[in-house]
């Protein structure tokens, strides 16, 4: 759930208005920059369930994704001089070390006896999903807090501080997810491959 945070709060919702902001740059041109991160899934799913068969260790790959994904937001949200350019590279590397997190699902599986794995399974997506129902509206609570009440077209104008202020949310909540790794156990191949 706290991995999924910077994709609920930023490539869902948040992430055009504030990079639109940031970059000045039309919310096409930051749509564009956001699509980086699924793009990043796209290629990161595949090499993060193939790494932790490799190495025979689904908590070892997470914890370095949820790592990684946690410096790459710190850079995102905190650092002021990145160009544009670099900023494409960064939203890819964020959906690529993200993938790491749907480790997740099969660590679900492995946890539970087989004849309710397609409950474990839903039951965890479900969890996952709660980041949504939390940080979005967390996010914008936050924006909110922070808005000096300053309108452009009667729409409410947020500056590039109360995003960075509403956005610390995002490097919190995986700063605990790479803490909650610590504490859970390691299920890689917990049960015996069918004849």
């Amino acid at each position: 759930c706290l991995m999924y945070v910077p994709l609920a709060a930023i490539a869902d919702l948040w992430g055009t208005l504030y990079l639109s902001e940031r970059y000045a740059i039309s919310p096409k041109r930051a749509a564009s920059l956001v699509s980086f991160i699924y793009i990043g899934i796209a290629l990161g799913a595949p090499f993060a369930m193939w790494l932790s068969d490799y190495l025979r260790n689904r908590k070892k790959v997470m914890f370095a994704s949820a790592s990684i994904y946690l410096l790459v937001f710190i850079g995102i949200i905190y650092i002021d001089t990145i160009p544009m350019s670099v900023m494409y590279g960064l939203m890819f590397c964020a959906g690529f070390f993200f993938s790491g997190q749907n480790l997740v699902f099969a660590m679900a599986t492995e946890n539970m006896p087989l004849g309710i794995s397609g409950i474990a399974t839903a039951f965890t997506n479900m969890i996952v999903m709660l980041s949504g129902v939390i940080f979005e509206p967390l996010v914008g609570w936050l924006l909110d807090y922070k808005w000096d009440g300053t309108l452009r077209n009667g729409v409410p104008y947020f500056t590039i501080d109360n995003f960075t202020f509403a956005l610390t949310s995002v490097p919190i909540a995986l700063g605990f997810a790479v803490l909650s790794l610590l504490f859970i156990k390691e299920t890689y191949p917990s049960r015996a491959k069918p004849n």
